[in-house]
């Protein structure tokens, strides 16, 4: 069965696409929240890796889309670990005493620098990239939430957050402190709307 699923998934076939996930997205849920603490957030990442799926149908190896779901799932796990990990760690050396030393200036006010060269990235994204990213990372909407609450199509959500986050590493890219303002730029998002 399976087999004859995933063929006609490499040829498009939205049923067969639409069988697969109802086989298998509440075991990907299942899984994903034994390793988040959010059900939104595994919602998340169940609803990108089936994405990632559909995308990428042409390419698939296989007779079965098991594993390719749980290694994408699993992928798509890690980066979300990372990038709390990253900001924990932005918000530990911010607080640090060894932040201070040989600084002739106080850590809020290099902050505050901070916080403004962020506001002024998000403030250079295209309009549509800069209220998705607000929705996205601000008021912790769902891609499919913001869908509806913006009437724009879920892949133009996805692709809005995408090339969003893309621009603002890119503008960010220009500053002296890259290093530190990459990792914190989501957690610094919502402090400063």
């Amino acid at each position: 069965m399976e087999q004859a699923l995933i063929k006609r998934l490499k040829n498009g076939d939205i049923r067969a696409f639409d069988m697969i996930y109802q086989l298998y997205a509440p075991k990907l849920l299942g899984f994903c929240l034994r390793y988040v603490k959010s059900r939104e957030d595994a919602e998340e990442i169940v609803q990108d890796t089936f994405v990632a799926l559909w995308a990428n149908r042409e390419s698939i190896k296989g007779d079965s889309p098991r594993g390719i779901l749980f290694a994408t799932a699993r992928n798509r796990l890690i980066n979300a670990y990372k990038s709390r990990i990253n900001s924990l760690i932005y918000e530990d050396y911010l607080s640090s005493e060894a932040y201070s030393v040989g600084v002739d200036h106080s850590p809020s006010i290099e902050y505050d620098e901070f916080e403004k060269k962020v506001y002024d990235a998000i403030e250079s994204l295209p309009d549509t990239q800069k209220r998705v990213l607000k929705l996205s990372r601000i008021e912790g909407l769902s891609h499919r939430e913001i869908a509806e609450k913006t009437g724009l199509s879920l892949q133009t959500v996805k692709n809005a957050v995408t090339e969003g986050l893309k621009r603002l590493r890119h503008y960010l890219n220009g500053s002296e402190d890259v290093i530190v303002m990459i990792p914190a730029l989501l957690s610094v998002l919502s402090q400063i709307y």
